[in-house]
């Protein structure tokens, strides 16, 4: 019974992890479109304090949604996980909240300017 529970509880926390991520990834994005020039699409800065804002915002989705990833992967394929659609379903939300904060980094990377 015990075990039950622990797989049950690792299922509601990869859930937990993925929001979040997902919360970080937002605030990680929002200063991306803040300094984002449309015309040229380039993201323009200033202050180092906004790079490490933006980097520890994207490490931070990765991190925690990465950590989501494997719980609700390795909580899936249980008999007895009684909450087998929850897992799924938060495996697919963290390996989202991934690609989406992996692509944001990457669209930094390939479009940062500094000022």
């Amino acid at each position: 019974m015990a075990r039950t529970n622990e797989i049950e509880g690792q299922a509601v926390l990869s859930l937990w992890l993925g929001l979040a991520g997902f919360v970080a990834f937002l605030g990680a994005a929002f200063l991306l479109m803040r300094n984002l020039d449309i015309a040229t699409l380039m993201v323009t800065y200033r202050s180092s304090a906004w790079l490490f804002l933006l980097m520890g915002g994207l490490l931070a989705s990765l991190a925690l949604s990465a950590t989501g990833w494997v719980l609700a992967f390795n909580t899936a394929g249980h008999r007895r996980n009684s909450k087998s659609g929850l897992s799924w379903m938060c495996f697919f939300l963290n390996a989202g909240v991934l690609l989406l904060a992996a692509l944001a980094g990457l669209f930094f990377y390939f479009t940062r300017q500094a000022a």
